[in-house]
């Protein structure tokens, strides 16, 4: 179901253009994503997990650096 022809959907994307990037524009014919919040964390958590992990520094014995986990260590799990 597309959003377009509602009167909201044309201020709203009229009023959030961007000059210096039309890709971040909301497309004009109103068809747009809507992902579950646990989905998007998710998904979210492994960005910031993978870019995060370097910063650590963590090295093994042989002072390489370790690997990143494939999740993080965490007392809260989705």
């Amino acid at each position: 179901m597309s959003a377009a022809p509602q009167p909201w959907w044309r201020e709203t994307t009229s009023a959030a253009r961007s000059e210096v990037d039309p890709f971040a524009n909301l497309p004009a014919n109103g068809v747009v994503w809507r992902y579950t919040m646990t989905s998007f964390l998710r998904w979210l958590n492994d960005i910031t997990w993978t870019s995060e992990w370097s910063k650590y520094g963590a090295v093994d014995s042989a002072n390489r650096p370790l690997a990143r986990p494939v999740i993080p260590n965490s007392r809260t799990r989705f």
